[in-house]
């Protein structure tokens, strides 16, 4: 049998109802049991956390303007501000290891111009991680 691996996939309050202002998820603040009986079946813990400075080029103030394409190259639409380190929304969710205690962590999207999605990669062409 191989290494089996959980992962926690920006479980962060900006995606929550913690953070209403933010990318709020019904129920994502929900899912800390589900993380971590998740976790207890696997023998490496790895993480990852959303990291955007507020000068991002993506951001917009206005929700109306959420979603609306940009020409970037590693930035495809835009989003309100969220998880900003040294905010609530970018803290993992209570009842989670923090950072220091995961067998692998990842922080992304702390370029201004780059937007990613996933925790492999940090520029849309997935090229870069």
């Amino acid at each position: 049998m191989g290494t089996v691996a959980s992962l926690d996939i920006d479980a962060q309050k900006g995606f929550t109802p913690l953070c209403p202002n933010e990318l709020p998820v019904v129920g994502g603040d929900e899912i800390v049991a589900a993380l971590n009986a998740q976790a207890a079946l696997a023998s490496l813990r790895i993480g990852s956390k959303d990291a955007h400075p507020r000068n991002a080029a993506w951001v917009v103030t206005d929700p109306a303007g959420m979603l609306l394409p940009l020409d970037m190259p590693n930035a495809d639409l835009t989003w309100p501000a969220h998880c900003v380190p040294g905010t609530p929304g970018f803290e993992l969710l209570d009842g989670l290891p923090a950072p220091i205690d995961y067998d692998f962590f990842v922080w992304k999207g702390v370029e201004p111009d780059l937007h990613p999605y996933g925790a492999c990669f940090h520029d849309l062409a997935e090229r870069r991680s």
